[in-house]
Parts: structure tokens; sequence; C-alpha cells
């Protein structure tokens, strides 16, 4: 297992596991050699986007790779992250990123990917992911 944590926002679950040929598909089967983490409020917003039938699977690759984090985190995290602009949604999941101490965030959001530069932990999409450490 490298020592790399990892956060991949909710799409990078959505396009993995609808499309089996994207990016996201294919970090989904390496994902064994990093150190996942998922807040909880990834996991309702995945299966608000899912058939039944792809929940199952999402929910036993959680179960097999994941380390669930249930806690939210502080608001001076919340507060940083919408000071810079963020949305709410957005603030949370940069939140989180810093909170839980994870080096990336994965996500196919072009507004994470173009226009958010934190220092606390860096984003990439899936694919430049991948090209750097596999």
């Amino acid at each position: 297992m490298q020592n790399i944590t990892l956060i991949l926002d909710s799409n990078e679950y959505i396009f993995g596991f609808s499309n089996k040929d994207s990016a996201s598909a294919s970090l989904l089967t390496k994902i064994e050699i990093f150190k996942l983490k998922i807040p909880y409020i990834v996991i309702e917003e995945v299966d608000r986007n899912l058939s039944k039938d792809i929940q199952k699977k999402f929910y036993q690759f959680i179960r097999d790779h994941a380390e669930v984090v249930f806690e939210l985190p502080p608001e001076e995290f919340l507060e940083k992250y919408r000071d810079e602009g963020l949305k709410d949604a957005d603030s949370l999941i940069g939140a989180y990123c810093e909170f839980l101490n994870v080096d990336f965030l994965i996500s196919e959001n072009r507004h994470f990917l173009l226009n958010f530069h934190p220092k606390a932990f860096k984003v990439l999409s899936a694919s430049d992911f991948l090209k750097k450490f596999l």
C-alpha cells in the first residue's frame, strides 16, 4: 500500500460504477494500494445517483476498501473554504479533506480542478492521478 490518502468526490464513484471504460473505473480497480476515506455525505450523494443493482456493488466496495467517516469537520474548516468562495457542498468536501489530512481529492468537477488550489491537499482528476501514480 502506498502512503497516499485519498477522498474521491461523489462523481468518481458515479462515473466509475456507471462507465467501466472511464478513468474513474480504472482508479476504483486499483484503489487498494491507497488509503481511501469516504465521508458519509459522499455515500449519501452517490446512493441517490446509482441504480439499486449498482448500489450493492458500491456498498461492497466501501466495506472492502474505505474508511467511512461520520464525524463532521469543525466549523472553522468550513468557514475557511466558504471564504475561498466555494459553495456549501464544495466547502464541505474541502473541509473534510483538510480535517482528515488527505493528500488528494480526486474529482471530475471542473470548478475544483480549474479554480481551487488549496494548500492542505491537491486536487486532481482520476486520469491525472493515474498518470502521476500508476
